[in-house]
C-alpha cells in the first residue's frame, strides 16, 4: 500500500502551507475591510487617518480596480469590491496592506464609512414570500404525473427544511501575490481550481492569463469551499501586490473566515408523494428551493446536482421537480461536498420513512421495494440508465453483516416503557440508507484533465497534472498510477505541485472526478513515452518496430514478453533514448466519453458511472436532554477495484463524519439582521471523537471492478456524505418509540438537541390528548 503523500511531513510539521511561505521582509500583510450591515448604501468612506498610519503602504477601493470589478465564476454578478451598495455582512469595501496584521487592524480602526441601511431579507422563507428569484426556476420531469396521482391508493404531501453548513477546513483560506517583471504576477493559493484562479486575478488586474502563473502545493481541507471562493482571495491579494509593488498575503483568522464565505444552500423542499398499499412509489412531485445567498456563485449548478438526485436509489416513473433559487443577504452559497446531492437525498429518504410510517411497516421494506432494479425499472427522472447497479449487492450483504433484523427486534424490546431502568427516559432507534451519486461534472465540457510527465537522464520522473491536493490523496493515487504504468519504483516519481505554467485550462478539483480525470491524462502521457521508449529499446535489440506492445516495464526493468534475457534497466533505457535524440517529456489529455445533458429538455446521460453505498445506524437519544450516541454504524461502500484501500477507507470514514455533522450538530444560527452568532469553534459544533459511532465498521464491496475509469477504480470522495442520513433517520426513529410508533415526529435537518426535544415535547402533548 502507498503511504499517504504527506502523511510524515504533516505529522512532523514539515508540509508547507500558504501561510508558512515567507519570503523575507519585503512582504506585507492584507487585511479585508468588510460590511457590518446585511443590506445598506455607502453614503461615504474617509480613509485619510488610516493612510497616515506609520507601517500602512495602501489602502485599495473599488476605484483602483486596473481591470473589471468582477470575480462571478459563471455569472457576472458578483463585485470584487463594494461600490455604493453593500448587500451582505462580510462583503468586502476597502483592501489594506501593512507591514503587520496589527497595523493592518489598527487603520481598519481609523477608517470612517457612513452606511444608510436598508431592508435586508436574512432567511429563505422571507425571500420566497417577496419572490426575491436569483434566476427563472428549472423542471426536470418524467412519466404523466397528474394521472399517476389520479390512480395512487395513498398521498402524503409534507415539506422538509434542511439547513446549511460551515465547510471547517483546518487551513482557513490563505493566499500570496507576489509580482515578478512587467505585468507578470505569481499565485501561491489554497485553491481547488488553480486555472480559475488564474482567470479571476487576469481580469481584476486587467492583464493576460499567460501573465499569471497560479501555484497550489496543497491545501488544509477545501470540501467545496475553495473551489470559487479561493479566487477572491487570490484577487484581493493581487490588487494589494500590484498596488504595492510588494508580495501581499492574505489568511484569514477562523472568526473572519466564518463570518465572510459562503455555505453548504440551505433548503425548503415542499413535496407530493403518491403510493400504492405496499408503498410502492408511483408519483413524486417536489417543489424545491434553495438560499443562493448574495449572488450565483455554483448555485444553479448545485440546484441541478440536488435534481438529479432526488431520486437516490429508487426507481419513480412519474416524478416531476421544479427547483427554485432565491437571493438572500447573506454571503453567497457555495459547492461543499455533495454539490447539491445531500439536499436532494434527503427529501426521498424522508418521504420513504414517512410512507413506512403510514403504513406502520419497517421503511427498510419500502426501501427494497423502490430500489432500482438491474433489468427494468432502471431509468432515472432524467432518462440515465442505471447501469451496473450495485443495490442488490449491498443490500443482502449489509442486512447480513449488520444483523438488522435481530438487532432491529432487540431495539424495540429496549423501547418497551418500563417505570425503572436506563431506557425509561432512553430511547433506541436504528435506520438504513442507500446512495446512488452520479459521477462526474454536469456541465459536460469540465468533464477533461490535461497531464504533463517529464522523464530526466538519471531515470527520475516528475508527474504534473491539473489535480490539486487537498488531504483527500489524490497525488498519492497519482504516484501510484504513474508507478504501475511506468513499472518503476514510486521512489523515483515524484508528483509536482499544481502550476497553471505546466498545465493549462484545467477543471476544478471537484465532483469526486479528481483521480478519474487525472489519473486517465497521466496514464495518457506516459502512454505515449512508453510508446517512444519502446521503439528505441527495441532497435538496441534489433527487433521489428512495430512490435513495441510485447514490451513490458515492470521492476523497474524493460524486456521483451516473449524474450525475457532481452532486458535493460529502466534508467539505462532513458540514457540511450536521450542519446538517440528522442524526447522524454509528454503531455496526457482525457475527456470523460458519451456524456451529455440538455437542460431544456430536462434528459440525457450527465454521469459517466454511479457509486453505491450503503449505512446501517443505530442511536441512543436521552428524551431529556436530547442528547444523541451513535451507538454503531455499518458502512458496505462500492469504490469499484479500489486504487488505495486506506485512502478509501480514510475518506468514507471522513465523508460520512462530515455528513454527521450536517445532519446532527452543525447549526448556522442568524439574528435577524442577518449577523451569523457562532462563527466560531466554540459555538459551532464540528463532531469531535466523542461524537464518532462507538462501534464503526466499514467495508469495501468485493469483486466489483469499475469498466471503463483508471484501473477500474470508482471516486470515493462524495458518496459516503449521504450515508449519515442513516444516523439522523435513526434519530426519528428512536423519537419516533416514544409515542410506541403511532404519531410521526416533526422533524428536520439538521436534528440537534433543540428539534430533537421539541419533537418529543409535541408527541407528549399529542399523546396527552388523545
Amino acid at each position: 500500500m502507498f503511504p499517504h503523500d504527506s502523511a510524515i511531513k504533516h505529522v512532523t510539521g514539515e508540509s508547507v502551507y500558504v501561510n508558512d511561505i515567507n519570503i523575507g521582509d519585503q512582504m506585507l500583510y492584507g487585511h479585508l475591510v468588510y460590511s457590518k450591515y446585511a443590506h445598506a448604501n455607502i453614503k461615504s468612506i474617509n480613509t485619510k487617518k488610516a493612510l497616515e498610519l506609520d507601517g500602512v503602504k495602501a489602502i485599495v477601493s473599488y476605484k483602483d480596480i486596473p481591470g473589471a470589478n468582477q470575480m462571478g465564476p459563471v455569472f457576472h454578478d458578483e463585485i470584487c469590491l463594494a461600490e455604493k451598495e453593500v448587500s451582505f455582512i462580510g462583503q468586502v469595501i476597502l483592501l489594506i496592506a501593512a507591514e503587520s496584521k496589527e497595523i493592518a487592524r489598527k487603520a481598519e480602526k481609523l477608517i470612517e464609512i457612513n452606511y444608510e441601511q436598508l431592508e435586508a431579507i436574512v432567511d429563505l422563507e422571507t425571500a420566497i414570500q417577496k419572490n426575491n428569484l436569483l434566476h427563472p426556476p428549472r423542471k426536470i420531469e418524467c412519466g404523466n404525473i397528474d394521472s399517476a396521482f389520479k390512480d395512487s391508493m395513498q398521498i402524503i404531501d409534507g415539506s422538509l427544511k434542511t439547513g446549511g453548513q460551515e465547510h471547517w477546513y483546518l487551513e482557513t483560506q490563505s493566499c500570496l501575490a507576489i509580482p515578478g517583471e512587467g505585468k507578470e504576477i505569481k499565485i501561491f493559493s489554497s485553491t481547488q481550481h488553480p486555472s480559475e484562479t488564474q482567470a479571476i486575478v487576469a481580469e481584476v488586474l486587467g492583464i493576460q492569463k499567460n501573465e499569471v502563473e497560479v501555484e497550489v502545493r496543497r491545501m488544509g481541507g477545501a470540501f467545496g469551499g475553495k473551489e470559487t471562493q479561493a479566487n477572491h482571495y487570490a484577487a484581493w491579494s493581487s490588487l494589494l501586490a500590484n498596488a504595492t509593488g510588494r508580495p501581499v498575503k492574505i489568511h484569514l483568522t477562523r472568526d473572519e473566515d466564518q463570518i465572510i464565505t459562503g455555505k453548504r444552500h440551505r433548503t425548503i423542499s415542499n413535496y407530493r408523494v403518491g403510493f400504492d398499499k405496499d408503498g410502492k412509489i408511483n408519483a413524486l412531485d417536489i417543489d424545491l428551493n434553495l438560499d443562493a445567498g448574495s449572488s450565483s456563485d455554483l448555485t444553479m449548478a448545485i440546484l441541478e446536482r440536488a435534481m438529479f438526485h432526488v431520486d437516490n436509489a429508487y426507481y419513480i416513473p412519474n416524478l416531476r421537480i421544479i427547483g427554485s433559487t432565491w437571493k438572500t443577504n447573506l454571503p453567497s452559497n457555495t459547492a461543499m461536498r455533495g454539490f447539491g446531492g445531500p439536499q436532494g437525498m434527503a427529501v426521498i429518504e424522508n418521504i420513504i420513512d414517512r410512507i413506512a410510517r403510514f403504513l406502520r411497516k419497517d421503511a427498510l421494506e419500502i426501501r427494497k421495494l423502490n430500489f432500482y432494479k438491474q433489468e427494468s425499472e432502471n431509468l432515472t427522472h432524467y432518462s440515465q440508465k442505471v447501469e451496473n447497479n450495485r443495490l442488490p449487492l449491498l443490500y443482502e450483504q449489509l442486512i447480513k453483516s449488520s444483523d438488522y433484523f435481530q438487532r432491529h427486534n432487540q431495539i424495540n424490546q429496549f423501547n418497551i416503557p418500563k417505570a425503572f431502568g436506563i431506557n425509561r427516559f432512553t430511547k433506541r432507534g436504528m435506520a438504513m440508507t442507500p446512495v446512488k451519486f452520479g459521477i462526474s461534472f454536469t456541465t459536460s465540457f469540465l468533464n477533461q484533465a490535461g497531464a504533463l510527465v517529464n522523464i530526466y537522464k538519471d531515470g527520475t520522473v516528475l508527474v504534473n497534472h491539473g489535480g490539486t491536493e487537498m488531504g483527500q490523496g489524490l497525488h498519492t493515487k497519482i504516484l501510484k498510477i504513474a508507478s504501475d504504468e511506468l513499472g518503476i519504483s514510486a521512489e523515483f516519481i515524484k508528483v509536482n505541485s499544481t502550476n497553471t505554467s505546466k498545465v493549462p485550462n484545467t477543471s476544478a478539483t471537484a465532483a469526486s472526478s479528481g483521480t478519474d480525470l487525472n489519473g486517465m491524462a497521466v496514464k495518457n502521457a506516459i502512454s505515449k513515452l512508453k510508446e517512444r521508449l519502446a521503439k528505441v529499446a527495441l532497435k538496441k535489440w534489433l527487433i521489428n518496430k512495430e512490435s513495441t506492445n510485447k514490451i513490458i516495464f515492470e521492476n523497474n526493468e524493460v524486456y521483451v514478453g516473449n524474450q525475457p534475457e532481452l532486458y535493460i534497466s529502466f534508467a539505462d533505457l532513458i540514457n540511450l533514448t536521450y542519446l538517440e535524440r528522442t524526447s522524454l517529456s509528454a503531455t496526457g489529455f482525457y475527456k470523460t466519453p458519451d456524456i451529455h445533458f440538455d437542460k431544456d429538455k430536462g434528459k440525457g446521460k450527465p454521469f459517466h458511472y454511479f457509486a453505491f453505498g450503503m449505512a446501517v445506524s443505530e442511536v441512543e437519544v436521552d428524551t431529556l436532554t436530547g442528547y444523541t450516541r451513535v451507538l454503531r454504524t455499518d458502512i458496505l461502500h462500492d469504490v469499484g477495484k479500489s486504487l488505495n484501500k486506506g485512502i478509501d477507507k480514510g475518506q468514507i470514514e471522513g465523508g460520512f463524519i462530515q455528513g454527521l455533522g450536517w445532519v446532527t450538530t452543525e447549526d448556522l444560527k442568524y439574528d435577524e439582521k442577518g449577523n451569523l452568532l457562532n462563527h466560531s469553534p466554540d459555538t459551532y459544533k464540528i463532531p469531535t471523537i466523542q461524537d464518532l459511532p462507538k462501534d464503526f465498521r466499514v467495508d469495501f464491496l468485493k469483486n466489483v471492478p469499475n469498466p471503463n475509469t483508471i484501473k477500474q477504480s470508482k471516486a470515493v470522495g462524495e458518496p459516503p456524505f449521504m450515508l449519515a442520513l442513516s444516523v439522523w433517520l435513526a434519530i426519528k426513529d428512536a423519537i419516533s418509540a416514544v409515542g410506541d410508533h403511532k404519531i410521526e415526529p416533526e422533524f428536520s435537518l439538521p436534528a440537534t438537541n433543540e428539534v430533537i426535544l421539541k419533537s418529543i415535547e409535541k408527541i407528549r402533548e399529542m399523546m396527552e390528548h388523545r
